[in-house]
């Protein structure tokens, strides 16, 4: 702030602080040149006179005369004489006429009594000011009046003249001239008065101040500029009958002169109500559209009230000025200007503008000082007044968030907090609510500086916004966006952002906001898949998009194939790439998989003709596919071509061993590709056989029937034909059944069906392995004994069994049933002539000698169970109780207790699972016999913990926590000048309680800071005396009463104790506390006197030359004493010494002016009391 700002807020603080602030009345007159020696009292002492000279210096024996009335001379009425005698006994005529005088040292007032004046015919002048201010009742002039001028507020008088008639001669009339006076102005026949004609529109300039009939309000008609009287009026001041204290005072909507002419009041103007002590709630009516200057500056208003409907426009510079118990108020909303220091200096908190405010303009130092908390401004464009100019800034310093929807105020007020000149000077701060847009600058192309602009727009305060600008996912494939921006915080600061795409934030408050968009590589991982194949491999993880990796090596394997690249599909239709391959860019997904591609392993197959001769051509397999063999083109005489041996040798010749056969052009196929010779190659053996065959026999083995010999040789095979009729035999045994057949040199049974389907070619290959050539078969007939089944039903039970088979006629063993039945409990077998009655018990034996199958079914009997009732952390005692499954029972009444919790149920778990109702109707708890067990549920109960800062204050004053809980996070209390030790259960200690403290107490809990005082320092200032000895300085405990105070000397005076301010404040004696570090000051009281003194200012009326201030410890100015004051400056100000303390003094004054070495004194002005301090 600039230093005229400063001095600007300087003066408007001593204005006020000052002790008081006084008017008083002026009596003025006209200019009138004398002589020393040409003035003096008449003779008789009724009037003052003064000779007039001409321009020439002579004297035409004219003079200008003032009644003086504190002589008693004239009790209520002052005729004015035509001429007067002066001291050097010459007469002289009365030209002008100067008002009245008072002496200095008369206190009564005698002034009020006249109340009747008469203007003699050779009066030519009334002077200015002559009669302002009197209680001027009528006035009378002579027959045939000469009277020329009526000076400005010449009857400007406080009593109402009903009616005046001008004389004819009249041509003059000053401005204010009968301002609240006269009702009726009538003009002499014949007048000269040139500006008579305005009359008939009820404007008067020489009019403009009344009385209102009540004599509480002075007021000022307002006149259009075309003269034309609209009936509005200005409140002047407020003079109230009585200094009681008020309540609650409205100001009327109309007022009504003593001619019961009504004016709606339009302003209350300056000083009007200024330091007012009397009026608590004030209604302003809604028909005020100005509160002028100073209106309520320094009153004593705790609450004012704007009337529904209020037309205020204006409040004006200082209006509430260091109202300091005015704490809120709200502002009508047609108030379209608040002035300079409006509410400067006030007690106000809050502020509140009415929906619809028509706000344009706050001038400087408006809020200064003030903590309003939040002040929610309208939606308006506000001009205001900043620190860098001459009022200073609009809200200034003191503890105040402003918000705004409008973006030009946000903006002024922002400037200002951004300007490094304003520091120290402004410490509000700045809030934007209204709509805004976000403005994304996204480059066209990565990293280009040019960029394309994206808007969000019509976004609200407070309220979160995504961020995902549309853009060219094309050109940013691969990347994720991070936008970066510069915001603005309520202190004006500047910081920076970074966010990410798609992020939820809320950057309201500070208006439009601009995001710069830079591309962010993605990362990604590759992951391998073996594709068929075997093995693992690690997923290359954190790939950059934009950079270039090496893919790894191949690890996966596949027995029938090799790797051949890796590839994005897994068909190998995508793009390929080879291991180790450096790459970027592969995916703009968070993931890519590379699929191993396989191709087959192939082989070759060499072909040996073993016992024959002959060439044959190699053939070619690939692993896992299939290929037909060529037909054998081998020949071994005397022999017949039998199959392919698949032989697989061992590398170091060691062993061989036959893989598999295969016939003449069997179909082949290679799936492991692990029994290639050394080579490399498979090698298939040609097999021959002999001419000749085998004999075969089959003997019944125990039974009965005609043993079958069959001979079966290579030549009369034919591979059309089974082994059917071999097989077919006329065996037969008694009690058993023929099964198969087995061969004397293989353990193997072949079931009859199965041999009977062998091809004949299939069973001369098996001989031939089995027996060699030329050799005996006996094949033997293999037989089982007969059996029954005995299946098994779960008769509405659950599980499976399978059914069993035993021999008949043998004794055997039912399995163990397995079957469940929720509930009940198996007993037995019943067959199916009786399903209720158990034939076999579990596991029983069973003898039957058909095969004949048995069904045998379970019988079920119901379960019986226990429940038993667990306290589960409460306490007392259940019984328990025995119920059948499928029998309803109700629940026991809870007789467990459980301090700290409420009982709310039954469960079979602890903590989980279905929570049955206390007395509940229940039903199968359990499907088996045992004993179910009944949890009781408790709910925890909550406790309220109260924080009692035991003189410190905290900031959270409870908390809740559940009963056996732990306290948990606890507030920190402070205290000035204390450390804070812990929450404890009292006052004075007991239980600490801590964060890990359990909460085991029921209902509420009130936890009391506890406090260790701190060392604090209070130093004496000796405030011009010297102390006592050698101590300034005291250490002691905050809280702990100081002792051993010395006292000061000062010349002159008398110490009169410690205080703690320099000036007022509180007495220190031996005991006083003290909460942080202190300095005291001593007080002293004059010897020669032992009072103090006070300054009083005065506001000088135009034309002053000095006043004197009358005060007395009486209200009615008994034994008053006087001061006065000279001085040629806007306003009167002196020191009063003497006044006793703690007294209250009544003051008052009255100003003059000087003529020709005479003061002239005015009417006393309005009475002001204080108590002197």
């Amino acid at each position: 702030m600039r230093n005229h700002s400063k001095a600007f807020r300087h003066f408007m603080i001593m204005m006020i602080t000052g002790i008081l602030i006084l008017t008083g009345s002026l009596f003025c007159s006209g200019t009138a040149n004398a002589k020393e020696g040409d003035c003096g009292n008449t003779s008789d002492g009724k009037f003052w006179y003064e000779v007039i000279t001409d321009p020439k210096g002579k004297t035409p024996g004219k003079v200008s005369i003032s009644a003086e009335v504190s002589g008693g001379h004239f009790g209520n009425k002052i005729v004015y004489p035509n001429t007067i005698i002066g001291k050097n006994k010459k007469k002289y005529t009365v030209v002008e006429i100067d008002g009245m005088s008072v002496d200095e040292n008369d206190y009564s007032n005698v002034e009020e009594k006249i109340t009747e004046i008469t203007i003699p015919k050779n009066c030519e002048t009334i002077s200015d000011y002559a009669f302002e201010d009197m209680n001027i009742k009528k006035v009378t002039f002579e027959s045939g009046s000469k009277l020329k001028k009526i000076g400005e507020e010449a009857f400007s008088t406080k009593k109402t003249i009903s009616t005046i008639t001008i004389p004819k001669s009249v041509v003059s009339i000053g401005a204010g001239a009968f301002n609240a006076g006269v009702l009726k102005v009538n003009f002499e026949k014949g007048s000269k008065f040139k500006d008579i004609s305005k009359m008939k529109k009820g404007s008067y300039w020489w009019v403009n101040e009344w009385w209102t009939a009540d004599e509480i309000y002075n007021y000022r008609i307002i006149s259009e500029p075309n003269g034309n009287n609209p009936g509005k009026a200005e409140l002047i001041m407020y003079d109230p009958k009585s200094t009681k204290k008020i309540a609650s005072y409205t100001i009327p909507n109309v007022i009504t002169n003593p001619a019961n002419k009504k004016y709606s009041v339009y302003s209350i103007g300056e000083d009007c109500f200024a330091c007012d002590e009397s009026i608590s709630n004030i209604t302003i009516p809604k028909n005020c559209v100005i509160i002028g200057e100073n209106a309520f500056m320094s009153c004593e208003l705790k609450k004012v009230i704007f009337e529904k409907g209020s037309c205020l426009k204006e409040i004006d510079e200082a209006a509430f000025y260091s109202c300091v118990n005015l704490k809120e108020i709200v502002i009508p909303k047609l108030v379209e200007r608040i002035g300079v220091a409006a509410f400067a200096y006030s007690g106000l908190r809050k502020i509140t503008f009415e929906s619809g405010s028509k706000l344009k303009f706050i001038g400087g130092l408006a809020f200064d000082e003030c903590d309003l908390g939040n002040v929610y401004l309208p939606n308006n464009n506000i001009t205001f007044d900043t620190a860098d100019l001459e009022m200073g800034s609009a809200f200034g310093t003191g503890n105040k968030t402003i918000y705004t929807a409008n973006k030009a105020t946000y903006q002024r007020m922002i400037k200002e907090l951004q300007n490094e000149e304003n520091y120290g000077n402004v410490d509000y701060k700045a809030v934007y609510t209204g709509p805004y847009k976000i403005t994304y600058m996204i480059p066209k192309t990565v990293g280009s500086k040019t960029y394309n602009k994206v808007e969000q727009t019509n976004l609200r305060y407070n309220t979160q916004v995504t961020l995902n600008p549309s853009y060219d996912k094309n050109v940013y494939k691969g990347y994720s966006l991070k936008f970066t921006g510069t915001l603005t915080d309520s202190d004006g600061e500047r910081y920076t952002v970074t966010y990410k795409y798609g992020q939820k934030v809320d950057p309201s408050g500070q208006g439009d906001v601009v995001l710069y968009v830079s591309a962010v590589p993605n990362t990604y991982q590759i992951r391998y898949n073996a594709n068929g194949g075997i093995g693992s491999m690690n997923i290359q993880d954190g790939v950059v998009y934009n950079q270039y990796i090496e893919l790894r090596q191949n690890n996966f394997m596949k027995s029938d194939s090799v790797f051949k690249c890796w590839n994005t599909k897994p068909d190998g239709t995508g793009t390929s790439y080879k291991e180790g391959q450096k790459v970027t860019k592969l995916t703009a997904e968070s993931s890519i998989t590379l699929y191993a591609i396989w191709e087959k392993r192939s082989i070759k197959i060499r072909f040996s003709a073993g016992e024959g001769q002959g060439t044959m051509q190699e053939a070619t397999v690939k692993q896992g596919e299939t290929l037909k063999l060529p037909k054998c083109t081998f020949t071994c005489p005397g022999k017949k071509f039998y199959r392919w041996q698949w032989i697989y040798t061992n590398p170091d010749d060691s062993h061989s061993f036959i893989v598999g056969t295969y016939e003449d052009e069997a179909e082949f196929s290679d799936t492991q590709n692990i029994y290639a010779t050394a080579s490399g190659y498979y090698e298939f053996l040609a097999v021959w056989s002999d001419a000749s065959g085998y004999n075969l026999t089959l003997v019944p083995n125990g039974g009965t029937g005609t043993e079958k010999k069959i001979v079966l040789s290579a030549d009369n095979l034919d591979d059309s034909k089974t082994a059917y009729e071999i097989f077919s035999t006329d065996f037969q045994k008694e009690g058993s059944s023929l099964i198969g057949f087995q061969f004397d040199k293989d353990e193997t049974i072949y079931p009859v069906k199965t041999i009977q389907s062998w091809r004949l070619s299939k069973l001369y290959s098996y001989l031939r392995e089995l027996y060699g050539a030329n050799t005996e078969v006996r094949i033997n007939a293999v037989w089982e004994q007969k059996t029954y089944t005995v299946v098994f039903d779960e008769t509405d039970g659950e599980g499976y069994m399978d059914a069993v088979v035993f021999q008949c006629g043998e004794t055997a063993k039912l399995p163990k049933c397995t079957y469940e039945k929720d509930g009940y409990q198996f007993i037995g077998w019943a067959e199916e002539s009786d399903k209720n009655v158990v034939v076999y018990e579990d596991e029983a034996e069973i003898l039957h000698n058909t095969e004949d199958g048995i069904a045998l079914y379970a019988v079920w009997s119901p379960v019986t169970y226990r429940i038993v009732y667990n306290a589960n952390g409460g306490y007392g005692s259940m019984k328990g109780e025995t119920v059948t499954y499928g029998e309803s029972i109700k629940l026991a009444a809870s007789a467990y207790r459980r301090p700290g919790y409420t009982f709310h149920g039954w469960s079979t778990d602890k903590t989980g699972g279905k929570v049955y109702k206390d007395q509940a109707t229940v039903k199968n708890l359990l499907s088996y016999e045992g004993t179910v067990t009944l949890y009781a549920r408790w709910t925890e109960n909550d406790v309220t913990i109260t924080f009692n800062p035991n003189g410190g204050t905290v900031g959270r004053t409870s908390k809740v926590v559940g009963y056996g809980d732990t306290c948990g996070t606890l507030p920190t209390p402070v205290r000035d000048g204390y450390e804070f030790k812990g929450w404890f259960t009292s006052k004075s200690g007991k239980i600490q309680y801590t964060s890990s403290t359990v909460v085991d107490l029921e209902g509420s809990l009130t936890l009391y800071a506890r406090w260790q005082a701190k060392k604090i320092t209070v130093t004496l200032n000796a405030a011009g005396g010297k102390i006592n000895g050698n101590k300034s300085k005291f250490s002691i405990d905050t809280g702990t009463g100081i002792t051993g105070l010395p006292g000061a000397k000062k010349e002159n005076y008398t110490f009169d104790g410690w205080w703690t301010d320099y000036t007022g404040g509180s007495k220190v004696t031996a005991g006083t506390t003290f909460a942080k570090d202190t300095q005291i000051y001593a007080h002293w009281k004059s010897k020669s006197t032992g009072k103090v003194n006070v300054r009083l200012t005065i506001r000088k009326y135009a034309g002053a030359e000095g006043c004197i201030i009358y005060y007395s410890k009486y209200s009615d100015f008994s034994n008053a004493k006087s001061v006065k004051i000279q001085s040629s400056k806007t306003s009167l100000s002196t020191m009063i010494s003497g006044l006793e303390n703690g007294t209250k003094y009544y003051f008052r004054a009255r100003q003059y002016k000087v003529k020709n070495g005479k003061k002239k004194y005015g009417k006393f002005g309005s009475t002001i009391s204080k108590k002197i301090p």
